[in-house]
């Protein structure tokens, strides 16, 4: 698998716009992977921790919605993550992560993506800058996700996102063990590998 740059990779989401309308394709619709999976990376005032979820149990897609007059690529459709399956290696951590988390009253984390930043002319540029919508625990806010592509070929490719969220992002107060003894800091270093396969027409 090779990490290719942004514009050839533009041409596998929608065949790159050359004045011929007729070979413009607009849509371009991808199914989520089951070997996609998150990874959850935090720290106490002791040690730290990683958590993940290992598998993509729900068959959904995205669709990339190209315009050659647009600045970025914009993407339908979403994650729903089963915060039940999250596993921290470690019971009482992963237990206190979900109830932070308020499963099962809300047993979804939902990123919906919206925007893929399009950067022409830059070569060299292996990443890209993305817009997203997370909805944990009742609360939904928009980030900017920084992204990487790994293209095996045209229909197949997967985006490796990462971004540092905040518990008090979604108005929550980190874990806490031992009575308070043990602190999950505020910060958690989020990271998901998103396969997808595109659906021929």
């Amino acid at each position: 698998m090779q990490l290719l740059h942004l514009i050839p990779l533009l041409c596998f989401f929608s065949t790159w716009h050359t004045g011929d309308t007729s070979v413009h394709r607009t849509e371009i619709k991808w199914v989520i992977q089951k070997t996609s999976r998150l990874n959850i990376a935090g720290h106490t005032n002791v040690n730290n921790f990683a958590c993940g979820v290992d598998q993509y149990t729900r068959t959904d897609t995205i669709t990339f919605m190209y315009d050659p007059t647009s600045s970025c690529i914009k993407l339908r459709g979403a994650l729903l993550i089963d915060i039940n399956l999250i596993d921290c290696r470690n019971k009482p951590m992963t237990c206190e992560l979900k109830r932070t988390l308020k499963q099962p009253q809300y047993p979804f984390l939902k990123i919906a993506f919206l925007t893929l930043e399009k950067i022409a002319g830059q070569m060299g540029n292996d990443n890209m800058k993305g817009c997203v919508n997370i909805e944990m625990a009742g609360v939904c806010k928009r980030f900017e996700i920084n992204y990487a592509a790994l293209v095996k070929n045209e229909a197949c490719m997967e985006l490796i996102g990462c971004q540092t969220f905040r518990f008090s992002d979604f108005g929550l107060e980190p874990p806490r063990k031992m009575g308070g003894i043990i602190r999950v800091k505020n910060e958690l270093d989020v990271q998901f590998h998103l396969y997808i396969q595109q659906i021929k027409s």
